[in-house]
């Protein structure tokens, strides 16, 4: 198994291409000419321990923002070790406090955005969101938690443009899609949900 990542807020500029492989211990970042590409070959382990987490960043585990014409892709897993998280959730046991707990993979303000053939699993609240970005393609990915797992939304789309989801297995304990805060023109096809509560669409009106 490869080293823990605690958080990681990354921002990539130009034409870069990062591959995470083996151990998850190299990160190389070659120059290239076509679409700049992230690609994960290994498991990336989140810290299992709460205690350990930046309070500066209680809501962020992996977190890509301002990017353009980036492909995420490969067949390995994000791991977001959420047990000891969903243990500590006000919905578990009411006597704990109602705390927010960290996205695994966030992708905000981008645009041009591919996301293929990844797994992301046992996040610590949602798994995937998608914020403030347009153009996004997201397919052929597994999200897998248990089915009493507390708000691990599979993926969540806030304020976003011309979203595709293709051939996607959602599998955990609250909403397979949720779609909120004036997000539009979002397509979906062949989205396998279950464990989950289903797709959820939050729409804002005004007088």
């Amino acid at each position: 198994m490869g080293p823990s990542l605690l958080y990681t807020k990354i921002s990539l500029a130009g034409s870069w291409r990062v591959s995470l492989s083996g151990q998850c211990d190299k990160i190389q970042r070659p120059m290239c000419n076509s679409a700049s590409r992230l690609t994960i070959q290994c498991r990336l382990m989140a810290p299992e321990e709460p205690k350990n987490w930046d309070p500066d960043l209680s809501r962020l585990w992996l977190g890509f923002s301002n990017l353009t014409g980036v492909n995420f892709q490969g067949s390995g897993v994000i791991d977001g070790s959420g047990s000891k998280w969903w243990a500590a959730s006000c919905k578990r046991n009411r006597t704990n406090p109602c705390k927010g707990a960290p996205t695994a993979l966030t992708i905000d303000s981008s645009s041009c955005i591919r996301v293929k053939g990844l797994t992301i699993q046992n996040s610590q609240q949602m798994h995937f969101v998608i914020s403030h970005s347009d153009s996004v393609r997201v397919s052929n990915i597994l999200i897998s938690a248990p089915g009493d797992s507390p708000n691990t939304d599979g993926i969540h789309i806030s304020a976003s443009t011309n979203v595709t989801l293709l051939n996607c297995k959602i599998g955990k304990g609250d909403d397979c899609v949720s779609i909120v805060n004036a997000s539009s023109s979002v397509k979906m096809k062949k989205i396998y949900c279950g464990p989950g509560h289903g797709i959820r669409l939050e729409f804002s009106t005004t007088a």
